[in-house]
């Protein structure tokens, strides 16, 4: 399936996030995250892990967050709805605007009454996330019940629904399992479950199908379009697998080292990426006939992997974050920061100087160690 058969002319259509539009060309986003700071304080001194993430989440259309491990895509995802690990962890800068109201200043009290509500999440590992002594209806029910006023018999009636919905074969006998008596798709289901439980309208998925086999991951990602298409959620989804999000996602927010390289229209980040990082990461993952959309091709044997590791964000690089890792690196990479360029019109914008005006200055030909 290719990029562009996901509809996604219409986030072409958008602006980047924190451009103004009249109310009438562009209505305001469900999401709106702006210069999100995010540090932990470590053994070795403050980590920030995230620095200055701004994207938005249109209402009905998904998103995803790209990158490597440990580039910040969790700590974003869980900023939202404040679940850093305290006290080690918080958000020290930026807002996290969600249907008119800002997240980060909500008092915690108000704030239970969005988490599971209005914003879902699914989490990475949903045998550590369930509750192993709980039956599984028994913890779709808890979620129902937590903010909604409905008997036992009513919230595990829609427990048994709400499996059938996510997919689960057998609901009426699976709801009285334990998690560890499900197979790791239909623990995932039953994450599902939870999540949309009381019909949220954004769901935050973070490497929902990492840990599951391809035919499952397959199922899964059938069962987002739907969530999405049939019932109109929104869905910020985070992934390092650039196919997922090939299959899903309107729009992509790239990030490296806690920050944002580059943010678009999926068809133009995934076929045209504009950003030396994303270049190379699409190249070390992603065979080149399916960014380009070509069918029928088989993917090379070996891609070619990305020189270095990510830096340590108690000690970031001066400059570029990704200088040490760039075969186009330049000497005022450096030495200064590169802003956010605009690719144009509707085709979102990425942080490189070889973006800017052109410069006299060449690429440095120095061999990367």
């Amino acid at each position: 399936m290719t990029p562009e058969r996901h509809g996604r002319d219409r986030a072409a259509a958008g602006t980047s996030p924190g451009q103004s539009t009249p109310a009438s060309e562009s209505p305001a986003p469900l999401l709106a995250v702006r210069e999100l700071t995010v540090r932990f304080a470590t053994e070795g001194g403050v980590v920030e892990a995230v620095s200055g993430v701004s994207f938005d989440v249109p209402r009905g259309s998904v998103v995803g967050l790209m990158g490597e491990s440990g580039c910040g895509k969790t700590v974003t995802a869980l900023s939202i709805v404040r679940l850093v690990p305290e006290p080690g962890g918080h958000i020290a800068g930026g807002s996290v605007t969600f249907d008119g109201t800002d997240l980060t200043k909500l008092p915690e009290r108000a704030l239970e009454s969005v988490r599971g509500k209005r914003i879902g999440f699914v989490f990475q590992d949903p045998l550590a996330s369930l509750n192993p002594v709980y039956r599984v209806g028994s913890q779709i029910a808890e979620a129902i019940r937590l903010h909604e006023k409905v008997s036992r018999r009513e919230a595990r009636r829609r427990a048994i629904e709400l499996l059938r919905r996510v997919g689960v074969p057998q609901p009426e006998e699976r709801v009285d399992a334990y998690p560890h008596e499900l197979s790791g798709g239909l623990r995932q289901r039953a994450m599902i479950a939870i999540a949309i439980a009381c019909n949220p309208s954004l769901l935050i998925a973070d490497e929902p199908t990492s840990a599951l086999d391809m035919v499952t991951q397959r199922q899964i990602v059938l069962l987002f379009h739907d969530l999405v298409h049939t019932h109109g959620m929104s869905l910020l989804l985070v992934a390092h697998d650039p196919a997922l999000l090939a299959e899903l996602s309107d729009e992509i927010v790239v990030l490296y080292a806690g920050v944002v390289v580059e943010r678009g229209p999926a068809s133009r980040v995934l076929a045209d990426p504009a950003h030396p990082y994303t270049q190379a990461l699409l190249r070390s993952v992603l065979p080149d006939d399916l960014r380009s959309g070509k069918s029928g091709v088989k993917p090379r044997s070996l891609l070619p992997a990305i020189e270095g590791s990510p830096p340590d964000l108690g000690r970031p690089p001066s400059g570029c974050r990704f200088h040490p890792r760039c075969e186009a690196v330049m000497e005022r990479c450096k030495r200064e920061t590169p802003r956010l360029v605009s690719l144009g019109r509707g085709r979102g914008d990425a942080r490189c100087f070889l973006l800017e005006a052109p410069s006299l200055e060449a690429p440095s030909t120095e061999v990367l160690s």
